[in-house]
């Protein structure tokens, strides 16, 4: 099972899916709210997929998912998932 930072506060990793530079997570934040983790595998262009993250971190929420965490350790980021809100 994989373990991310202790101060996420996660626990019930779901492996959800793999892709070419990563794999992704469902988790189970502290109050009880899903989040999804973007776990990053050693590849080349590693950078890459760092920019998004940064614009993600920028958005700040805004139109975007926020991201609530990230570890440069384990090249891994944590994004709250969007609950849908009322009309």
């Amino acid at each position: 099972m994989r373990a991310f930072p202790e101060r996420w506060k996660v626990s019930a990793p779901e492996f959800i899916a793999e892709t070419v530079s990563s794999r992704i997570w469902k988790v189970v934040r502290e109050d009880g709210s899903p989040a999804i983790v973007k776990d990053l595998k050693p590849f080349d262009d590693v950078a890459d997929d760092l920019r998004g993250e940064h614009f993600l971190a920028w958005r700040c929420g805004e139109g975007a998912v926020p991201v609530t965490g990230c570890s440069r350790s384990i090249s891994s980021s944590m994004a709250t998932m969007p609950r849908s809100r009322p009309r």
